[in-house]
């Protein structure tokens, strides 16, 4: 009997409001699930479930961080998700730029310090918008490597 390959479903994490960990409100998505809590809450329920799966409880994840025009904080979220409580090796950012001014430069460098830290960083920059924050996290979703999505606006700071 030939077994088909299940086909790889990715899980998106959506930052509802653009402060997530203020509001400490996170929702995981899937076709067959939805956990909303803290984002520690979630990612807890979600190891633990893998974990009950006999499967590595700490999944890939990537972090996607659509900025528009965003010099001034770019750096503050870069920083932040740099100091997310999860290993490097299970940890891809993306940086999904649509700016039209200096934040380009800031978010080039920003990832090129990030990548001499060890971390598994892409910068997308589009000349385009279109589609606006959704056309920039479709562009970037074919070089997605997590199971995992976190979708975070630039003014988010996590804790």
């Amino acid at each position: 009997m030939k077994k088909s390959a299940k086909a790889k479903r990715k899980v998106a994490i959506f930052d509802i409001d653009g402060t997530i960990f203020r509001s400490s409100v996170l929702i995981a998505l899937t076709d067959e699930l939805m956990i909303e809590g803290t984002a520690r809450e979630v990612m807890r329920h979600i190891q633990q479930l893998r974990k009950e799966a006999g499967v590595d409880p700490q999944a890939m994840v990537t972090v996607q961080l659509p900025v528009f025009n965003e010099v001034l904080v770019v750096n503050q979220l870069l920083d932040a998700v740099s100091k997310l409580d999860y290993p490097r090796e299970k940890l891809q950012i993306q940086i999904l730029d649509d700016s039209t001014d200096d934040t380009c430069l800031v978010c080039e460098e920003g990832a090129e310090g990030l990548r001499a830290r060890g971390f598994d960083i892409m910068y997308l920059h589009r000349d385009n918008r279109v589609g606006f924050k959704a056309g920039a996290l479709e562009e970037a979703m074919p070089h997605t490597k997590g199971e995992f999505l976190l979708i975070f606006d630039a003014d988010f700071v996590p804790q």
